[in-house]
C-alpha cells in the first residue's frame, strides 16, 4: 500500500539520503548485510530526523 507524505523539499531529501537502501557497498559484509557501522548511521539519523520532527510538532 502506498502512501504519500507532503514534506517540505528539504526534509524529503533528508529522509531519501538516510534511506537505508541507499547504504554504499562499501558498508556492506558478505551477503550484502549492512555494516553494524552503517546499522548504527542509519539509527542515528532516523532518531535526528525524528527529534526534529517532534519538536516542529510540539513548538
Amino acid at each position: 500500500q502506498d502512501h504519500d507524505i507532503n514534506l517540505p523539499a528539504g526534509e524529503a531529501h533528508n529522509l531519501e539520503s538516510h534511506n537505508p537502501d541507499t547504504v554504499a557497498r562499501a558498508d556492506l559484509v558478505q551477503g550484502g548485510l549492512p555494516t553494524p557501522a552503517a546499522l548504527a548511521e542509519v539509527a542515528t539519523s532516523t532518531r535526528q530526523f525524528l527529534i526534529e520532527q517532534v519538536g516542529d510538532c510540539l513548538s
